[in-house]
């Protein structure tokens, strides 16, 4: 899954992205920040096409988001919106229930590190 983007701002000239392609290529988490809430950043390239992220070329440009964070349109036309929390995205059945799956793999994944070599998997 990626965004296409109709037009968008390109920084190397006037003339913007015509079906830029965005993609999450960054997500850090942090679950004991903000009093339990949890915190976290997306960063999210944009490449010129699918084309050239299938191919691994940089993106043109990264953007950061931030869990939680207030983001103000660029046109300032329509009204600012808050890019949902860690606590309000778990609050979503479904991408609950996805974290848990994703959780539980790099645990697995987790076992096969040297220093955890004897551990074991507690609920």
């Amino acid at each position: 899954m990626s965004l296409q983007i109709e037009n968008y701002p390109d920084p190397t000239s006037v003339t913007p992205i015509s079906a830029a392609y965005a993609w999450i290529n960054s997500l850090t988490l942090d679950f004991r920040a903000n009093s339990g809430q949890g915190a976290g950043s997306i960063m999210v390239g944009v490449n010129r096409s699918a084309a050239d992220a299938a191919a691994l070329l940089p993106a043109v440009v990264g953007v950061p988001v931030q869990l939680g964070q207030t983001l103000v349109p660029a046109n300032g036309d329509t009204p600012a919106v808050v890019f949902p929390t860690f606590a309000e995205l778990l609050a979503d059945p479904e991408f609950a229930a996805a974290f848990s799956t994703v959780r539980a793999k790099l645990y697995t994944a987790l076992l096969a590190v040297p220093a955890f070599a004897s551990a074991i998997q507690v609920p």
